[in-house]
């Protein structure tokens, strides 16, 4: 009843946000760049797409309401801002071609190696937390500047172009099996050690400085009215926080159960994360209903909505 509901209200929100384009020879142009969470990875997708792109994924969902539109998915499975920058950002310039259109962007999760847990179990280690801290910092700065550029390169001179930028969620459970492993490294998550807060703290506090980072990059857009509209889909977080990764699999807290989460786990067995999988189930990846929300938070932020 909840997933038809959540699709109930998608159809909803997006049947009164059609641009204008049925009525135009030209088709309405959609690109949609970012990273894994972009592409639906885990979501149906194929081992042998190298972007792991999937048709749930909610640019896809967000086509799929356009009337008389062209879609161009250059999202790709760790695509870092760098690699947006060197070969997405320039593939949509070309297939937007004049000044209408529409851009999507997730983008920032691999510049902080989000999926890569070691990177957080050795973070969580009083001793080398410092050397994190120094690491995020770099991290949210070149996401910073690099979406900064590319917001201008689609942007500058594209007055009837409008490019949606997300923010990103805390996938992990309370008690994350992350967690559970730096704690045989005596890591103690739970508590405060030397300068390093409680591991849970940590997460929270670097997918702030990648949120931060991200609506940095929107404010530093020099944007005119002679420029596109950027928008920042800044609920993502927020929406998220109660539909986080769910028990056995990705942790050991109650909340959130299996049916009400909206990241990707079996309901059974327990996440290896120095061998996780490669195609879903991971702890990290929007479910289908998390693609599903995250298509109806893009739409309603659209202008007209």
């Amino acid at each position: 009843m909840r997933t038809t509901l959540c699709i109930a209200t998608l159809l909803l929100v997006l049947a009164t946000l059609a641009p204008p384009a049925a009525a135009t020879a030209a088709p309405y142009v959609y690109a949609a760049l970012g990273d894994s969470v972009a592409s639906g990875h885990g979501v149906n997708t194929s081992a042998t797409d190298a972007c792991r792109r999937s048709a749930a994924a909610y640019p896809d969902l967000v086509y799929a309401t356009l009337a008389n539109s062209d879609f161009h998915d250059l999202a790709c499975s760790g695509a870092t801002t760098t690699q947006m920058l060197d070969t997405q950002v320039e593939h949509a310039g070309r297939m937007l071609g004049d000044d209408r259109g529409l851009v999507t962007i997730t983008v920032g999760a691999n510049d902080f190696e989000f999926a890569n847990g070691l990177t957080y179990v050795r973070a969580f280690i009083p001793r080398l937390y410092g050397s994190f801290v120094r690491f995020r910092d770099r991290a949210a700065e070149r996401v910073r500047t690099n979406l900064a550029t590319a917001l201008e390169r689609l942007g500058a001179g594209k007055p009837q172009r409008t490019i949606m930028v997300t923010t990103y969620f805390d996938p992990f459970n309370a008690k994350s099996v992350l967690y559970e492993t730096a704690d045989q490294l005596n890591a103690q998550c739970d508590q405060t050690r030397r300068e390093r807060p409680p591991c849970h703290q940590v997460m929270a506090e670097t997918v702030q400085a990648l949120n931060e980072a991200i609506l940095g990059a929107v404010t530093d857009y020099a944007g005119t009215v002679a420029d596109a509209n950027v928008i920042a889909v800044d609920e993502v977080a927020a929406a998220f926080d109660e539909h986080r990764a769910p028990k056995p699999y990705c942790g050991t807290a109650d909340h959130p159960p299996f049916e009400e989460s909206w990241i990707q786990a079996r309901q059974d067995g327990r996440l290896n994360i120095f061998n996780p999988p490669r195609n879903g189930d991971d702890c990290f990846h929007p479910n289908a209903r998390g693609q599903e929300e995250l298509a109806v938070m893009v739409l309603r932020a659209m202008p007209g909505s």
